[in-house]
């Protein structure tokens, strides 16, 4: 009768479980963790009221222990309830992922979650909740939101909801908000096939339409929704990979169609803990094989720094662009690479001299790229220019843990780092960042910090100064570390080498020594300026003079 997994600490990480036809939660946390790559099937079958991942705080608003947890990458179908569980509800009580009271700042993106008798995202008297970049399908309400106190954020998740609710007793509601009228939702796709009308509820007691939720909320702005009738007997179907590897489905001789209206290949590939949402039909759609084009792309012919503006870059499709990519080779990018935006690249970060030649792409959303439309720029740096060491790519995915971090570079000549620069989302509250010695393999003696520095507002690098300078030797590896007070979201992208965790957090600040680490195979974004360790001018760069 009791769930399957428990846990009480902080900074406990659960992955790759699978949680299969349990009594109660599936899995169950009440303080600073991550939840990740687990498989909750079936939950809630002999009690009700809870959910497939579940947390609660209560009594804690505004300082939740919670804070800082990020459930992320895992898959949860099923979360019945049954009202012999519980008896004080008229309907059953299953959650897909369920914040319960005041479990804030909790991060919940890129899961899927299916098949709950209530709901597949519940947050109630909840705060500063980012909930983002989730498959949610078929629940009484799809989105639930049951009081919140400002600052939560809903954006870029895939909102579908079928006809009936588990018992047949009323329509699936594609978001449901009993009181909240802070939490902010954009960005998203909404799709009901089956009812056009009354599918988004505010306060339990009025429907709209898409279009009245929209003047009622003044939410979802740029958000879209599908709410075409099905014909010839289609039906959804979503599939799913909850395994560590990634796993080819063959659809047989059955006809698909992704959500947009494209018929999907015979075959397809998901990554591990993804889902892809199709359409089985009768009917044959016009299959898109048309790649997107590059209408304009070019950068400056020289340039005196790494870092180079894009002049123009514009592409066009006939549906829609889903993503624009800068390279430094002629090989054709894979849709599913790290690095593709949504918007068009502004500049781009090389990181050394001589002639470069950068490679425009487009895709769109049947998975066509476009071909190359290249240009050069020759790089040559004013003598002391500063030089970038690190990773300069802004990947997708963020983290806002709170625990003191670091990843290793190594330089290729001495050099003089004198600041550091981060990707985030923007944000609240001081930041801290730092250079360590590598002893070992692990970031040891402290070498050179920053000041403590107001986090920008906005997404985008923010760059800040050393305090002193940090001289480096050729083939020295340092580590570079930071430490945020309200974590606004590092970017970060699965690989290597490996980031070191400490247990530490934000009031340990940048001791003289890192201490002790975990490390995990993730890459930040995350770089270094440093200029050469002496101003000698060499015959190979651009003089740089002054008068006086």
């Amino acid at each position: 009768m009791g769930s399957g997994i428990s846990v009480e600490g902080n900074d406990n990480i659960i992955k790759y479980n699978r949680t299969l036809n349990t009594g109660y939660n599936g899995i169950c946390f009440y303080k600073r963790n991550i939840i990740e790559y687990n498989y909750v099937k079936n939950a809630l079958l002999t009690k009700d009221d809870g959910g497939g991942i579940y947390t609660a705080a209560a009594g804690t608003y505004p300082n939740a222990p919670t804070a800082g947890s990020i459930i992320r990458n895992n898959i949860v179908d099923g979360v019945f309830g049954t009202l012999e569980g519980w008896d004080k509800w008229l309907y059953r009580g299953g959650h897909g992922i369920f914040l319960d009271e005041n479990s804030g700042k909790v991060t919940i993106e890129n899961n899927t979650v299916v098949n709950g008798s209530h709901s597949c995202i519940f947050i109630r008297t909840s705060f500063d909740e980012t909930v983002r970049n989730n498959t949610l399908m078929s629940a009484r309400r799809v989105f639930l939101v049951g009081t919140d106190y400002g600052g939560s954020k809903f954006t870029n998740n895939i909102v579908c909801a079928l006809n009936r609710d588990i018992d047949n007793k009323d329509i699936q509601w594609l978001v449901s908000n009993y009181k909240g009228p802070d939490i902010l939702f954009n960005y998203n796709t909404y799709i009901d096939h089956y009812n056009s009308t009354n599918v988004f509820r505010i306060d339990e007691v009025t429907n709209y339409s898409f279009e009245g939720w929209k003047a009622a909320t003044g939410q979802d702005a740029n958000s879209t929704i599908d709410i075409t009738k099905f014909v010839n007997g289609e039906i959804e179907e979503i599939f799913y990979n909850d395994t560590k590897q990634t796993k080819t489905f063959n659809l047989g001789n059955s006809v698909y169609k992704d959500i947009y209206g494209q018929q999907v290949p015979q075959t397809f590939v998901l990554a591990p803990f993804t889902s892809k949402i199709l359409i089985k039909t009768k009917a044959v759609v016009a299959v898109d094989n048309t790649l997107p084009t590059i209408t304009s792309f070019s950068i400056p012919t020289t340039s005196s720094t790494f870092i180079v503006p894009v002049s123009s870059f514009s592409a066009s499709d006939n549906y829609t662009i889903t993503g624009y990519k800068i390279t430094e080779t002629s090989n054709i990018p894979n849709v599913n690479d790290a690095g593709w935006n949504s918007l068009a690249p502004t500049s781009y970060t090389f990181i050394s001299e001589g002639t470069k030649t950068l490679y425009a792409w487009a895709k769109d959303a049947s998975g066509n790229v476009s071909k190359s439309v290249s240009d050069q720029v020759v790089i040559t740096l004013i003598d002391n220019n500063p030089g970038i060491v690190g990773n300069t790519e802004v990947s997708t995915a963020s983290s806002i843990s709170p625990n003191r971090r670091a990843t290793p570079i190594t330089f290729n000549e001495a050099a003089v780092i004198e600041s550091i620069s981060i990707y985030h989302n923007g944000g609240t509250g001081g930041a801290l960042m730092g250079v360590y010695a590598n002893q070992g393999g692990t970031p040891s003696t402290q070498l050179g910090s920053t000041s403590i520095t107001a986090v920008n507002s906005v997404e985008g690098w923010q760059k800040v100064l050393l305090k002193s300078p940090v001289a480096v030797n050729a083939g020295q590896t340092v580590w570079l570390s930071w430490v945020f007070e309200n974590n606004p979201g590092i970017r970060y992208s699965v690989g290597t080498p490996s980031r070191a965790q400490s247990t530490q957090t934000w009031s340990a600040g940048l001791p003289s020594s890192f201490g002790v680490s975990e490390f995990g195979d993730y890459i930040y974004s995350i770089y270094c300026t440093s200029v050469k360790p002496s101003l000698e001018v060499s015959t190979t760069r651009k003089k740089s003079t002054s008068s006086g």
